[in-house]
């Protein structure tokens, strides 16, 4: 079988070339910077695979698969059309898409994400479980652009979307309004989130136990791995991690200083949200609430939506 994926202009080396310029003079580094390069893909998967709380507790997964069941067991048509976004190499498509395979329902797959790294991978590991697979690496924002290109490869309705992974490097109401265009009216939204963004309702759980997923060795090597490639290493410090809450969501932050200009360089972030301020966010958007899972430990939580006209 052979993978083909395309490359929209988006995040193309011209596109990029303009990040990199406007990372290097406001020292705000664009999160697509960072899942670009075979290396730093490869070190983003180290970085999951040591830290990620879904390899020390089964929750994680059941969440998924209780999704994932529900889906299935409601689904009437006996073809679907799947459109991932952002999946981060597929694992968690693979295992949706053997679901539905297990139900009998015919599917036709559509990998969008910024990396061509892992918009070919996600299709190298479930193009196989699909009766046709097309790939384009685009940033989720075009989104005239990707309704065309949805329907070019003939990925019609019944339509089922998974966001899996953009919500942490997002800024949430941009994004939501992003998914809101993509998706057409009766359209159905697997999306994932990360927990733990109200002191209120988690009580101080970032602090307390998420902190250290990202102030770790294995995160400053990936998140230096921009540096390196931008020729800044000789002047830039290993990061520090820090919380700042926004409402009903909170962001980690990985700030270095530039020693060459004194300045602080945040080099990433990642967004945690509350329970609460997750739905509400989707529901403001014009999605309707179909299901609702999240871990105990109240870390990770997985949506079921449908878009409403």
């Amino acid at each position: 079988m052979t993978i083909s994926v395309e490359e929209h202009p988006s995040v193309g080396s011209e596109t990029t070339n303009k990040l990199q310029d406007v990372a290097l003079t406001t020292n705000h580094v664009s999160s697509i910077l960072h899942y670009l390069t075979p290396n730093q893909c490869r070190l983003w998967s180290r970085v999951s695979a040591c830290h990620s709380p879904a390899t020390a507790s089964p929750d994680f997964a059941r969440i998924y698969t209780e999704a994932f069941r529900q889906i299935t067991s409601q689904w009437l048509q006996p073809q679907c059309s799947l459109v991932a976004l952002g999946p981060g190499g597929g694992s968690k498509e693979k295992r949706l898409l053997e679901e539905l395979a297990a139900a009998g329902v015919q599917t036709d797959l559509g990998v969008v994400d910024a990396g061509m790294t892992l918009a070919t991978q996600t299709l190298e590991l479930c193009a196989p479980l699909c009766g046709s697979s097309h790939g384009i690496a685009c940033d989720v924002a075009e989104t005239d652009f990707l309704i065309n290109w949805i329907a070019r490869h003939g990925l019609k309705q019944p339509r089922l979307w998974t966001a899996f992974g953009l919500f942490p490097n997002s800024e949430p109401p941009a994004l939501a309004r992003q998914l809101a265009t993509l998706c057409s009216p009766g359209d159905t939204l697997l999306c994932s989130a990360n927990l733990g963004g109200s002191a209120r309702e988690c009580g101080g759980l970032i602090e307390s136990h998420i902190l250290a997923q990202y102030d770790n060795p294995e995160t400053s090597e990936w998140l230096m791995e921009w540096v390196r490639e931008s020729g800044l290493a000789p002047v830039v410090d290993p990061p520090e991690f820090e919380v700042v809450e926004e409402g009903t969501w909170a962001e980690v932050r990985a700030i270095s200083r530039r020693r060459d200009t004194d300045a602080k360089l945040l080099l990433f972030r990642s967004t945690r949200f509350s329970a609460a301020g997750f739905r509400a966010l989707m529901q403001g958007a014009g999605f309707t609430l179909l299901g609702e899972w999240t871990t105990p430990c109240l870390q990770e939580g997985v949506w079921l939506l449908r878009r409403v006209a």
